[in-house]
């Protein structure tokens, strides 16, 4: 047909028998079928993976093939022409379903991963096969369509920088231990450093505005040598949410408990971020280093709240007449006597809050005990001769400052 002067004939004629085998096999992937409409976005995009994997890597490269076989010998136009005719539709179809899909899905932050899960699979099969098409439509469709992903990843991204700056809830966690919004956050981050790092690397091409007038931005100071654009905004958005923790910590009516959340919190994130080598390497030991500074206040600030007013109780001052005099016992009793009321209430109270991490939990009780005991201890060596006014021995102070922060009401 060719060589009797009917090319456009020929390539129609080849189009047709071939389209409809290739509709075929693309309309058994199930795209844009009868249940479509009905799908959410994730079962959607991972049917629409399966489609593009099977169509660019075998569907279209075999058509490609066959084309090549049959028009071996003539202009390799003519083959291109055919071969262009005939996956043309479907490959736009592909390619023009994640633009359309990551509109539907800037509306939440929870969407990105899979704007990004588009824009990796997209950007891969298009290099892979930059040279099966010759045709310049699907280039240029491929083209105008990786960098609105690009557009959309960055748009969600931001909202999720503003959803945590934006986070108002006014419920506070009553045992003091991890809050919702420290666990969403770090997932969120965490499921980017394992998975999305190096996409997310390429759509992210700007530093954060660092612009609220209410937050403290020396820790922030100092982080930027080496980070990248995506990194800084991972610091950033941990600087937020420290902000937010803060806040929310002014919430408890208690001072001990607003210290002790504070405490469970910023731990949190440390563990977390140090404990994935790869949301480690975004933060830097030099971010972590600072939380744990901040960890270690949070926890001096309660303990000096809470147990300060139990040691106050056994306080040298007042308790021997001047000069090395005598023991006092009225003071003695007396002391003694708020020194088990204050403890009473203290344990009752610590036993029901929380602290989840069990390595800081043994940290903070050795830390209570080493300050308690000895201070206890000299003190009933005063008043060796008024045991009946001794309520507790030193092992029953560490048997129930070991009972402390275990989150179990009391019945």
């Amino acid at each position: 047909m060719i060589s009797s002067g009917y090319m456009c004939q020929c390539i129609e004629a080849y189009a047709t028998v071939r389209k409809s085998i290739v509709d075929a096999a693309f309309q058994r992937m199930r795209i844009d079928d009868a249940q479509w409409d009905q799908l959410e976005p994730e079962p959607k995009i991972r049917r629409w993976a399966e489609a593009s994997n099977f169509c660019f890597r075998t569907l279209f490269p075999n058509e490609k093939k066959l084309c090549q076989l049959i028009f071996d010998g003539v202009e390799s136009f003519i083959a291109e022409a055919c071969f262009m005719e005939t996956v043309k539709a479907p490959a736009i179809q592909l390619l023009e379903f994640t633009e359309a899909t990551s509109i539907t899905l800037t509306s939440s932050p929870h969407n990105l991963f899979d704007i990004l899960y588009m824009y990796r699979s997209l950007e891969y099969l298009m290099s892979e096969n930059r040279l099966m098409f010759v045709s310049e439509s699907i280039h240029v469709t491929a083209a105008e369509v990786l960098p609105r992903l690009a557009e959309a990843a960055r748009g969600t991204f931001s909202l999720f920088e503003n959803e945590v700056f934006g986070d108002t809830s006014k419920v506070a966690v009553p045992d003091g231990a991890i809050h919702p919004l420290t666990t969403y956050v770090m997932d969120y981050l965490s499921l980017i450093s394992y998975i999305y790092k190096q996409t997310l690397n390429k759509v992210i091409v700007s530093n954060p505005s660092s612009s609220s007038p209410d937050m403290d931005f020396s820790d922030f100071e100092g982080v930027e040598e080496g980070k990248t654009q995506l990194e800084m905004h991972i610091i950033w958005i941990l600087q937020i949410l420290r902000f937010k923790l803060d806040v929310k910590s002014k919430q408890y009516k208690d001072e001990s408990l607003s210290h002790l959340f504070l405490m469970n919190n910023i731990h949190y994130i440390f563990k977390r971020g140090r404990g994935s080598y790869k949301l480690r390497e975004m933060v830097g030991d030099y971010y972590l280093k600072k939380l744990t500074v901040k960890t270690h206040k949070a926890a001096t600030r309660y303990f000096w709240a809470t147990w300060g007013r139990v040691l106050h109780c056994l306080r040298e001052e007042g308790l021997c007449a001047k000069n090395g005099g005598a023991l006092n016992k009225s003071v003695f009793r007396k002391r003694i006597k708020d020194f088990n009321a204050m403890f009473d209430k203290v344990t009752r109270t610590q036993a029901v809050w929380s602290v989840p991490d069990s390595q800081l939990r043994k940290d903070l009780r050795k830390s209570i005990l080493q300050k308690l005991i000895p201070a206890y201890q000299s003190f009933i060596e005063r008043g060796s001769e008024m045991v009946k006014s001794v309520k507790y021995s030193v092992g029953d102070l560490r048997t129930t400052v070991w009972d402390c922060f275990k989150g179990i009401p009391s019945s």
